[in-house]
């Protein structure tokens, strides 16, 4: 009851390793949509805008990391 009253619901520890996957989920998609762009233009497969939307996915999820890195969100 007195954690509700100090207003902390979660430990530090738990909020941190929330972030710490946040972290490697984004990082994983920017890896994960350069490869695709790559092996989908190699392949010949990929319609232009498919490849547009493929990179903006790409470059929002790396701008949200670098966002979160420069904000010291932890």
């Amino acid at each position: 009851m007195e954690e509700l009253m100090q207003g902390e619901t979660r430990p530090a520890s738990l909020v941190k390793r929330i972030n710490e996957i946040v972290d490697l989920v984004l990082k994983a998609l920017v890896v994960a949509m350069g490869i695709a762009l790559v092996v989908c233009s190699v392949l010949k497969t990929l319609e232009p805008t498919s490849g547009f939307q493929l990179a903006g996915l790409g470059l929002a999820s790396a701008g949200i990391l670098f966002l979160r890195q420069d904000k010291g969100i932890r």
